[in-house]
């Protein structure tokens, strides 16, 4: 969740507590998660944040986090591939 959280622009330092990313996730309006998810523009993505975003997935597999929490590896699975796409998108235009 951190991870899917940089992407949509949370600071690392609010994303410290647990309690705080229940807060997120319970935000509505503009600020839910789910229109924060379907309005993200890949191109607004910094490659340091998707880099950032990345390091937090490191060392986990989406079947580890399905096993876990299913709600989780679907945030996973879109984290993974908003950092690679960012990442193919940095390497294709320079």
């Amino acid at each position: 969740m951190v991870g899917s959280y940089l992407l949509m622009g949370a600071s690392k330092s609010s994303l410290k507590d647990w309690s705080n990313i229940v807060i997120l996730l319970n935000k509505t309006g503009k600020l839910s998660v789910k229109r924060r998810v379907q309005e993200l523009k890949l191109e607004t993505v910094k490659v340091e944040t998707a880099q950032a975003a990345e390091n937090q997935l490191l060392g986990l597999t989406s079947e580890e986090v399905y096993e876990a929490n299913q709600a989780a590896s679907l945030f996973f699975d879109w984290a993974e591939m908003i950092c690679y796409e960012r990442k193919y998108l940095a390497e294709s235009t320079g």
